[in-house]
């Protein structure tokens, strides 16, 4: 498994730090994780996608700001990060999902108050930016993405009146 990213608040007058951090653990044992490498930039929150042979990171808040950059690392060895493409806009707080060949970035946290509901597609076969392919029925940040073989959920964090609702839709239709 993989964590990447995160935030330390130390308090006033310190200003909130970023971290670049990528850890990986084995899920065959229950051990500390190790250091691999870091992102392009210090963020929190960005979303997490797989292909069968990469990991990949979009978005996430800067200090100050949304972060637009989707990052790639390889399973096969620790290094290198390569920061690859930029989604459509900056967001942080989105929920990840992949399909067998695309990362998708659902919803997020656009700064000021406001939420969105773009749907950001890139290609894991190419190192280019995501398109803006549909909008969700409701703008949100926090919420959870599923990921499965034919489609992929979405599931939005109730913060602002949205419930517990459980969407979803196809690879082949975007």
């Amino acid at each position: 498994g993989y964590a990447m990213g995160g935030q330390n608040s130390t308090g006033v007058p310190t200003p909130t730090i970023r971290y670049t951090n990528i850890d990986k653990y084995p899920f065959s044992s229950d051990t500390n994780a190790t250091g691999i490498g870091n992102l392009t930039e210090g963020k929190m929150s960005p979303a997490g996608h797989a292909s069968t042979t990469h990991g990949y990171s979009s978005g996430g808040e800067l200090n100050p700001g949304e972060s637009t950059r989707i990052d790639k690392f390889p399973f096969s060895t620790d290094t290198p990060i390569s920061y690859i493409a930029d989604m459509t806009i900056g967001k942080t707080g989105s929920a990840g999902i992949s399909s067998p060949i695309n990362g998708y970035s659902l919803s997020g946290f656009t700064g000021a108050g406001t939420f969105t509901d773009v749907v950001d597609k890139f290609p894991f076969s190419s190192d280019t930016n995501s398109t803006d392919i549909m909008e969700l029925a409701v703008a949100n940040d926090f919420g959870a993405g599923i990921s499965s073989t034919e489609r992929g959920y979405h599931m939005p964090a109730p913060n602002n009146g949205t419930g517990a609702n459980l969407y979803y839709f196809n690879y082949s239709s975007d």
